[in-house]
């Protein structure tokens, strides 16, 4: 690993939430644990169709559901003309299918273990999917002409440190200065 990665991890380290008592207080709420298993395993259901599709746009693999595109009828009604298929805009859809399917794979092991106390597969977790999803992020920024994610590193714990310091808080992470943020990604 770079020296820049490693110290873009610490920097971001410091402004972890990590008040782990509160936020187990939190997952105790019944309300919050249901809620919370409801919308991660529908996230997990829709990106399990965007990756049907991602390997259908992509790779040219037909959906094994006969059904699964809407109907000629269906689509006739609508309007989902897509204006702009460059192709800097198609890889930027493959990367952003691809973050978005590669982050519910992510989540399908870390929901069984917690949900279900099945085994934590840390080895899929840390050698697929984080390295699937920086596979897409690198298309993502190969498109957008960026040569080094050190820049972009940089800004990012800028906005991190002027959003809260040298440490996490609630409060920051919802009183956020959105312009501030703003300026310094574009600086």
């Amino acid at each position: 690993m770079s020296d820049f990665t490693q110290q873009f991890i610490q920097d971001c380290l410091k402004t972890e939430s990590k008040d782990f008592g509160k936020i187990r207080e939190r997952l105790e709420d019944p309300q919050i644990r249901a809620t919370l298993k409801f919308y991660l395993e529908e996230y997990i259901y829709f990106a399990e169709q965007l990756d049907v599709l991602k390997k259908l746009l992509f790779y040219g693999k037909l959906p094994q559901n006969e059904d699964f595109l809407f109907s000629k009828e269906y689509v006739s009604e609508r309007d989902d003309k897509i204006h702009n298929t460059s192709d800097k805009n198609i890889r930027l859809l493959h990367a952003g299918l691809g973050i978005a399917t590669e982050s519910a794979e992510f989540l399908v092991p870390l929901l069984k273990h917690l949900y279900q106390n099945e085994m934590l597969d840390e080895v899929n977790l840390a050698e697929e999917s984080l390295c699937d999803l920086a596979w897409y992020q690198s298309i993502c920024a190969d498109a957008l002409g960026k040569t080094s994610f050190k820049e972009g590193f940089d800004k990012v714990v800028a906005k991190l440190k002027a959003r809260y310091g040298e440490k996490f808080s609630d409060s920051a992470a919802v009183s956020r200065d959105l312009e501030k943020e703003r300026k310094i990604l574009e600086s």
